[in-house]
């Protein structure tokens, strides 16, 4: 899809001082020197990509926007840029826009025109739809002449100046865009195949009491010979080849070129990178009053550039020498490429395509085919690369309120952002976004959007549960004010990254999709979500706590706890989406239809791998629902769930294997067993010591020091992967486990130490029969009164158990035991009493 096009000059522009900057561009341009290649003798060369912006202001954009491009067209009288990434069918590049540029007003004129350009082949020949030929250039002289224009007696600037002037006015114009939706195959124009619907709505919508056979349409609007002698014309692009027809036909080098405003109007995000992001006050406000008029919807501009007085300058309608900054040509614009003839560019299939079938849940989200990642200028305050925020910053008057903020705010430590919207807008990528615990409500802390930039957003320690907890979006949903807490639909993907934030009191209801995804809805759009709780949020439609369409997500340590679905998947919902699930937990969610913890339906084929299911409940499959889709679940846990764990609304059975199902479930490795679990009503789903989901899992899991369970911790601890999102740890010795070695550990491990060789049996006076808890008692309130280590060491070799290898106490040496509980294993223990780690 590439245009192919070069820009060319007529012979080699003038560079005096040979660094690279013509002289006409380094005095309207750059402002540099054009006789020294050095203006500020620092060593480096004008032409150095950031040495030319020096003299001069700048503003520079990184923009991701659609095929077709021409790199060497874009660095011209007003700006320069390169490319940063080319993906499959978007750009993203680098511009540097000089809205003082001056060279407009530096256009000279040249009365040998009509010898010195006759070798401009490329930019006078006729095309496909510039077709002026021999019979016409004669009749348009002519009429030029009948009406007081004779070419012949003018320069090259008056002629533009003039006839550009005549055509508009003696031209009709007709309120009708269908050039972009015509292709060119063999030379000839055609309606490209799927948009046949579209070109006809345009035409029709526009009210025309005839409707033109295709063929004569395109005599009107499309064909610059036809135009000429309809005397009509379309809109931009239409007009931009009927002045290239007559302007060719006359002998002045033309050709066109597309430019878009700086930021996308329909955007209202991209305002604020104006305003936040440009400071320099005139080129904001100039760039401000244009997007306070312009509304949403389609917007680009076609017009032309014409060979005068020996440079490539613009032609807007008739305005020669147009500027790049101008409130009423979109404030501050971007050139994004040049053609000789409509059909060089190759619209259709892009451009024409997107605005035809009213695309906006691709890439870029809106209306347009393009959008602004960032904004900057000389005088920008850096914030880059960790951003903070902070609901009650000690320099913020209004805590808690992101409409009230310090004047001073700036992203820093110091001067924190009140709102993670603006973070985020003021990001660029790579950046860090790190959240300050606290609970973040109203306006930019609600319905954020990433953008689509490559950026982590995240709490203070994502890995720290306790700071997950504390980092609170509270979206403050309700069916009269629906919000949530995450919006992903700018093509987001795995460089994407929301870590560590609990998101809760999500409220959505309306249309589709806006009615689904209470907690967070992933449309068009594959980041990865890890270390988050998604609590007590409310879908009308599908998926409470999240809802994936057209979308791969990772999923890694998330908990999705109390959300509910009007249908189906009250913790997440999938249709059609191919997530990746790790280590989540799906817990007393509820849904009105199948899939109280997750549904999947419309081909969809997520993977949920050591995922635990328990609590959730919905009118069938309260962990699991599916229809027509292709689950596999691996070393997962669902137990608990109401009315049973899994149903299959239509197709095929998900593949189930090595997981504890309760009810039983046909495949390779599963149990049906309580997975004892610590403390389900609190939330707790780690396993007990006793758990038969430990050393359960996938025996051909491969260990890897990467692949971790909820809390963090290793995965295959002893040899075997366990079932479930916990990997039970038995090395701390956090035996209980809540989190810390203490007494309640303690009571576990002597709870297995029983011997029967007596000589320590010590309570009750006169000994039960065996050593246990209680002669411990005893033993640990004389400690270091009456006894040392020695007597400990005697108490503790008399403590050995018959079996101990089946114990989890049995701990020495690390991750595999020695079949006894003694001594060493104790010592072990005590390494780590009251630590908490």
């Amino acid at each position: 899809m590439l245009l192919l096009c070069t820009a060319v000059t007529l012979g080699q522009p003038l560079d005096t001082d040979g660094d690279g900057l013509s002289d006409f561009q380094e005095t309207h341009k750059y402002c540099t020197n054009p006789n020294e290649a050095d203006s500020d003798n620092d060593g480096i060369p004008d032409g150095d990509w950031n040495e030319r912006r020096e003299y001069t202001y700048s503003v520079r954009s990184i923009l991701r926007f659609m095929y077709p491009f021409d790199e060497g067209a874009l660095r011209d009288d007003f700006q320069d840029a390169i490319v940063l990434e080319q993906e499959d069918y978007y750009i993203e590049m680098e511009v540097i826009h000089y809205p003082y540029g001056t060279a407009e007003d530096s256009i000279s004129a040249n009365p040998n025109w009509q010898e010195d350009y006759t070798d401009m082949n490329e930019y006078l020949d006729p095309g496909i739809t510039t077709n002026w030929d021999a019979t016409m250039r004669v009749d348009l002289l002519s009429e030029l002449q009948a009406d007081g224009i004779v070419v012949g007696n003018l320069t090259d600037k008056q002629v533009v100046e003039q006839v550009s002037y005549w055509l508009l006015n003696k031209y009709t114009a007709l309120d009708v865009f269908t050039t972009y939706y015509i292709y060119y195959p063999n030379g000839q124009p055609e309606v490209y195949p799927g948009l046949a619907d579209a070109y006809e709505e345009e035409f029709y919508s526009h009210g025309y009491e005839v409707y033109w056979p295709i063929e004569e349409h395109f005599e009107h609007e499309l064909l610059g010979k036809g135009m000429y002698y309809n005397k009509t014309r379309g809109t931009c692009t239409s007009t931009a080849v009927a002045l290239t027809t007559v302007l060719r036909a006359i002998g002045i080098p033309t050709r066109m070129i597309i430019v878009i405003p700086i930021v996308d109007a329909s955007n209202p995000s991209q305002s604020q990178l104006v305003e936040q992001r440009i400071s320099n006050n005139h080129v904001r406000q100039v760039v401000l009053d244009w997007l306070s008029g312009a509304g949403a919807g389609f917007t680009a501009h076609t017009f032309n550039e014409v060979y005068v007085g020996n440079e490539w300058h613009r032609l807007n309608y008739s305005k020669l020498g147009q500027p790049i900054l101008d409130e009423y040509c979109f404030g501050l614009h971007t050139h994004l490429y040049t053609f000789g003839d409509l059909s060089d560019a190759n619209l259709a299939p892009t451009w024409g395509w997107r605005y035809g079938k009213s695309i906006t849940s691709d890439v870029f989200g809106y209306y347009n085919p393009y959008t602004t990642m960032t904004l900057s200028d000389p005088n920008t305050k850096p914030i880059g690369p960790t951003i903070y925020v902070d609901d009650d910053a000690p320099g913020d008057p209004g805590p808690g309120n992101p409409v009230i903020s310090d004047p001073c705010e700036e992203g820093s430590s110091l001067h924190p952002f009140d709102s993670i919207q603006e973070a985020i807008d003021a990001s660029d990528y790579g950046d860090i976004v790190i959240v300050q615990e606290g609970t973040y409500t109203g306006l930019g802390n609600r319905d954020i959007d990433f953008r689509g930039l490559a950026i982590t957003v995240r709490s203070t320690d994502p890995n720290n549960p306790k700071v997950v907890a504390a980092t609170v979006m509270d979206c403050q949903g309700s069916e009269l004010e629906p919000h949530r807490g995450f919006y992903f639909h700018n093509s987001e993907d795995t460089d994407s990254i929301l870590d560590g934030l609990t998101i809760t009191n999500g409220y959505v209801s309306g249309n589709w999709p806006d009615d689904s995804g209470g907690g967070i809805i992933c449309h068009y759009a594959s980041p990865i979500i890890k270390n988050c709780i998604v609590t007590n949020n409310t879908a009308e439609h599908h998926g409470g706590g999240i809802y994936n369409y057209n979308s791969n997500p990772t999923l890694i340590n998330c908990m999705f706890n109390a959300n509910s679905a009007g249908w189906n998947g009250g913790g997440m919902h999938n249709g059609p989406s191919n997530p990746n699930l790790i280590n989540c937990i799906f817990a007393k969610n509820t849904s009105g239809s199948y899939g109280g913890g997750i549904s999947t339906s419309s081909d969809s084929s997520p993977i949920l791998t050591n995922c635990t299911f328990s609590g959730n409940s919905g009118s069938q499959g309260g962990a699991v629902g599916v229809r027509d889709s292709n689950a596999l679940l691996t070393n997962c846990v669902l137990w608990g769930d109401i009315p049973n764990e899994i149903y299959v609304a239509a197709g095929d059975m998900p593949n189930i294997t090595y997981s504890n199902v309760e009810g039983g479930y046909t495949g390779t490795g599963n149990i049906d067993s309580d997975p004892c679990f610590v403390s389900p009503d609190n939330n707790d789903y780690h396993l007990v010591c006793s758990s038969p989901c430990f050393n359960a899992g996938d025996p051909g899991f491969t260990p890897d020091p990467n692949k971790v369970d909820i809390d963090g911790e290793p995965r295959t601890r002893y040899g075997r992967v366990d079932m479930g999102a916990d990997e039970l740890f038995q090395i701390a010795p956090d035996f209980e486990p809540d989190g810390d070695v203490d007494f309640a550990d303690l009571v576990v491990f002597t709870g297995q130490w029983l011997l029967e060789e007596l000589s320590w049996d010590v309570y009750p006076q006169g000994g039960d029969g065996f050593v246990d808890f209680f002669d411990w008692a005893v033993f640990a309130n004389s400690w270091q009164n009456t006894t040392d280590i020695n007597d400990l060491i005697d108490f503790t070799e008399q403590w050995l158990l018959f079996g101990a290898d089946s114990y989890c106490a049995d701990i020495f040496p690390e991750s595999t035991g020695d079949g006894i509980v003694n001594f060493l294993d104790f010592v072990f223990f005590a390494n780590y009493w009251l630590l908490g780690e």
